[in-house]
């Protein structure tokens, strides 16, 4: 496995055409609180995340230093940080089949944010956001709350909190329908590093739940 080297690594990653859309995930309060907020559910035991390293996947690193998620190594990715290099943005824009503005917006809203490459049959992409407004973990219920105060349409939602030795994470999954096309979304929200905010990372893909569920358990917040 490598650490992605931003010009080099974009370069040779970026291959097709992204046209994939999700929605945000935020919310606010603090951590003391976070304790009690997962007694209320029931907590499932499960192992420490631990995406196995290969040749096949990236470490992409959040701006701030504190931690990375795994996605493949073919893939195209930016970090907000790459939100002013016209030379990297215009290599996403050429990849992605997607314009300036709305590379530079997503990179106003997430840290992260990754796509497939147009030969691999899926159009996919995954997103990291961190919320330093929020120190809560959030459950289930909030996102069935966000999405259905969006107007979003979605089915086939289900979620879990799961306690790990490395912290306790929700999960989320659903399906929206958009036009001719379903798009599967899976998510994983976990509290940051000093338990100063919390961390989301978001798939969508036109492939199938499967490869969304896929996908988010490799992008796991390594800490």
């Amino acid at each position: 496995m490598t650490h992605l080297s931003r010009r080099t690594g974009l370069t040779a990653a970026f291959a097709g055409v992204l046209a994939a859309s999700l929605a945000a995930c935020s919310g606010s309060d603090n951590a003391e609180d976070a304790s009690t907020a997962t007694a209320q559910e029931t907590l499932s035991p499960t192992p420490e995340p631990s995406p196995t390293p290969t040749s096949a996947h990236t470490f992409v690193d959040f701006p701030d230093g504190s931690y990375v998620v795994m996605i493949p190594s073919n893939w195209a990715s930016l970090t907000s940080d790459d939100a002013d290099d016209d030379e990297l943005v215009d290599a996403y824009v050429q990849a992605t089949g997607q314009n300036a503005d709305t590379v530079r917006q997503k990179l106003g809203t997430y840290q992260v944010i990754g796509a497939s490459p147009a030969d691999s049959g899926e159009t996919t992409e995954i997103t990291g956001q961190v919320d330093y407004d929020s120190a809560e973990l959030r459950m289930k219920e909030y996102f069935i709350q966000e999405l259905e105060e969006s107007g979003i349409q979605y089915t086939d939602f289900d979620g879990t909190t799961l306690m790990s030795a490395s912290g306790t994470y929700t999960t989320v999954s659903y399906t929206l329908n958009q036009g001719e096309t379903q798009q599967y979304v899976a998510a994983i929200h976990t509290i940051a590093p000093g338990e100063n905010g919390t961390v989301t990372v978001t798939v969508s893909t036109d492939a199938s739940a499967e490869r969304a569920q896929e996908l988010v358990n490799s992008a796991v917040p390594l800490f």
